[in-house]
């Protein structure tokens, strides 16, 4: 697996905990307050803006230890090989940093399929206040619409890593 893989596996792991936690909360106040809390859109915002937070913090948090578990991981392979005799090549430290065509075109891709995701959740939130539903559901609507295209988004970007892409 290479190191964007990698790299994206641990933005979607983060996305995903985000995501768990998200409904959890949701759920919960659900269950206690029943219907009238989708009324409450300082709730509703209050909650979404924790929640960004949380995010940004844990997106952080868990690159900075891929990136530690990824360089211990990468030095333990080498001791390894150097143990059973082959030879280790040095690579260059720069080498994860670099973004080729074929990186930009994935990003692309994968990120017009988000867009369209983010897109059908804000047509729908705007259906739902037009049919009468609580803002609140329409706050929920786009908010679970941004998280599901990030992580369908991250999703592409590994399916056109291990097929390829074409510019077709």
């Amino acid at each position: 697996m290479t190191y964007k893989e990698k790299k994206v596996w641990a933005t979607m792991f983060s996305g995903v905990v985000i995501f768990i936690l998200y409904i959890r909360r949701a759920v919960e106040v659900y269950r206690i307050n029943g219907q009238e809390v989708f009324s409450d859109t300082v709730f509703w915002a209050k909650t979404m803006l924790l929640y960004i937070g949380i995010g940004v913090v844990a997106i952080i948090v868990w690159m900075i230890i891929f990136h530690i578990l990824l360089a211990i991981s990468e030095q333990v392979l080498k001791e390894v090989k150097k143990a059973q005799g082959q030879v280790v090549e040095e690579e260059e430290e720069d080498f994860y940093d670099v973004e080729d065509e074929m990186d930009r075109l994935i990003g692309l891709k994968a990120g017009q399929i988000g867009y369209v995701v983010v897109g059908i959740g804000f047509v729908s939130g705007l259906i739902s206040l037009a049919l009468g539903m609580a803002p609140g559901i329409m706050l929920n609507i786009v908010w679970l619409s941004f998280m599901l295209g990030s992580l369908l988004e991250g999703a592409i970007k590994l399916y056109f890593y291990k097929r390829g892409v074409s510019h077709g």
